[in-house]
């Protein structure tokens, strides 16, 4: 695999740390977000389900978020693990996704166009409740296109980070590796 020394002008070690604060306040706030959103859901098995993978996944995310930070702080590279295992499972999840995406919208017949459908709130009726209007909505031609190109510039994005930490991660363990060896060199010179 490639090994990078610097991700966008940071060295790699600062960059790590910089993404590992980054992704630890985005999954601290998501969670927070996200917890306040489940709330409103009605359905109790559903709300129980939902609230117990959410909040699974979303600490999950902040501890390895946390792992790229102690990582860089005690320059180990055990603690990227986490991280780099999350990372490659989130990006081959994301491929698939995407190429899902493409299948159905060519396999649908009208490859960037998709129907909408939501409900709308019209106000109070004759009764004293609202009502309720069934509508469809066009999405724009444009869209689909817009959408790909934007999730595949996002991804590009997402391996150029992870191969710098790879890079990284390597560097760590290489590292240890040394020190170990200097370690085993040193006690047998001292026999």
């Amino acid at each position: 695999m490639v090994e990078i020394q610097k991700i966008c002008c940071f060295q790699l070690p600062s960059f790590t740390l910089i993404w590992g604060w980054l992704g630890s306040i985005y999954s601290g706030l998501e969670l927070m977000f996200g917890l306040i959103a489940l709330s409103f859901i009605d359905i109790y098995g559903l709300k129980l389900l939902f609230l117990s993978v959410f909040t699974f996944l979303m600490f999950l995310s902040i501890l390895t978020s946390v792992g790229l930070i102690f990582s860089v702080l005690k320059e180990n590279h055990k603690y990227m693990l986490p991280w780099i295992f999350h990372e490659m499972v989130s990006l081959i999840l994301e491929i698939i996704t995407m190429i899902a995406l493409l299948i159905a919208c060519f396999a649908s017949g009208s490859p960037f166009s998709e129907m909408s459908s939501s409900y709308e709130y019209d106000g109070y009726g004759n009764d004293g409740y609202g009502n309720y209007r069934y509508r469809n909505y066009m999405i724009s031609p444009i869209f689909m296109p817009i959408l790909l190109i934007c999730k595949i510039v996002a991804n590009i994005i997402r391996i150029y980070i992870f191969i710098g930490i790879w890079s990284l991660f390597k560097n760590y363990r290489r590292g240890t590796e040394v020190d170990f060896q200097r370690l085993i060199d040193s006690s047998k010179s001292n026999v």
